[in-house]
């Protein structure tokens, strides 16, 4: 009796939660607002300002969001977290995007959802300028084209065998002119 009592309470609970499931689930869209500058300079970090409310208008608390943008790897396209926060009571919060490649750049805020919530993304598009240098270094060292070549080890090799074969003279004269003392 009591398992019979605990299974009928079990498929009561279950009825219950499938019934009420959708509804909880169904909630109003939620609103994912994204702003930042839409251009920058590769390297530097941007903030990206992440609004997130209700279907009624009202700032949704405590939510987490997260920054993702598409990256290839190894030949397929795959998701990267760049930064992720929580909404504070207004619904807001701040995340970064430091951009390291130059051209075209596409970051996605993303809210999974919650009971009554439903998931909302928003994306934002930025065109990433190459840094103005303001110093250019002074070339240092043999700038000739021939010179970056191995060429340049052949005068320096033969001073290095010049030196050897001087030696390797030096030797055979001592030797063909040194006779030991008679004792």
């Amino acid at each position: 009796m009591r398992l019979r009592c605990g299974t009928l309470v079990f498929a009561a609970l279950l009825a219950a939660a499938a019934s009420a499931g959708p509804a909880l689930a169904a909630g109003k869209p939620t609103h994912l607002s994204v702003t930042a500058p839409t251009t920058t300079v590769s390297g530097t970090p941007v903030a990206v300002h992440v609004v997130l409310t209700d279907g009624e208008g009202k700032p949704v608390d405590g939510a987490l969001i997260r920054l993702v943008t598409t990256v290839t790897f190894m030949g397929a396209d795959h998701e990267e977290i760049i930064d992720e926060g929580t909404t504070n009571a207004a619904g807001k919060t701040v995340l970064t995007f430091a951009p390291s490649a130059t051209g075209a750049a596409t970051v996605t805020a993303r809210y999974a959802g919650a009971v009554g919530s439903p998931p909302a993304e928003a994306s934002l598009a930025f065109d990433v300028q190459a840094p103005i240098v303001a110093f250019h270094p002074a070339p240092v060292g043999l700038q000739a084209p021939w010179a970056r070549s191995y060429l340049i080890l052949l005068p320096v090799l033969g001073v290095w065998f010049t030196y050897l074969l001087v030696i390797a003279q030096a030797r055979k004269i001592r030797r063909a002119g040194f006779r030991p003392p008679a004792v």
